[in-house]
């Protein structure tokens, strides 16, 4: 199974449930781990383990690592970049809205949905966490589905430092999906290099996202 499109699309959605939650001037360095189990018609379950670290400056700046792929995301410049260590290549692109301020998507414009439902306040990783919710319906025949599929997820970040401690998401298509950080270490100095290309690497710009799109399957 192809985990590559889930986790871009958990990284989506985890920052646009961070919108005006303002970060604190902390660093954060943690293990990321991604968790994929899917249930088969016949009973069978198929459970997969994907590790990584998560890296995050003052400036808010994030670099998400597993093996060969690694995500960097500049709020501040509204850009994100897919790197493949292997190929040396660097996929970037920029959201932004013609003629509007630079602000981060709401979670519903992010994933199609409705509002969002606050699941409340709990403890992970020795920090309290405040959890919102939102089910997606994707319509019938939107990527070929007969019926309509139903996507629920959840994400829960760390009052005053809108970070992504747990994310979980549940669909007939994808099963489950749970991503969640771990032995988090914060103030930390996090090397700038890390937050940026490398001069050896081909960029391959992909255009402007409009603010207001929405995330596609396909």
């Amino acid at each position: 199974m192809n985990f590559k499109p889930i986790i871009l699309q958990a990284l989506v959605l985890s920052s646009a449930l961070c919108q005006d939650k303002k970060p604190l001037a902390v660093s954060v360095q943690a293990t990321v781990v991604d968790t994929f189990k899917r249930t088969l018609s016949d009973g069978n379950v198929v459970t997969n383990e994907v590790r990584g670290v998560y890296w995050r400056d003052s400036a808010g700046r994030t670099r998400m690592e597993r093996g060969s792929l690694v995500i960097i995301q500049d709020p501040a410049a509204r850009k994100i970049a897919t790197l493949d260590l292997q190929q040396k290549t660097a996929h970037r692109s920029t959201e932004q809205a013609a003629g509007q301020p630079a602000t981060m998507p709401s979670m519903s414009q992010a994933m199609g949905g409705g509002p969002s439902q606050d699941l409340g306040t709990r403890t992970i990783e020795g920090m309290e966490a405040r959890g919102s919710k939102i089910t997606v319906v994707v319509p019938a025949g939107a990527i070929g589905n007969l019926h309509p599929i139903q996507q629920v997820s959840e994400v829960w970040l760390a009052n005053g430092l809108a970070l992504p401690l747990l994310l979980k998401t549940t669909d007939a298509l994808n099963g489950e999906h749970v991503q969640s950080l771990h032995s988090i270490v914060t103030g930390l100095e996090t090397d700038p290099g890390l937050f940026q290309i490398p001069s050896d690497f081909k960029v391959i710009e992909l255009g402007t996202a409009p603010q207001s799109g929405t995330l596609k399957l396909r």
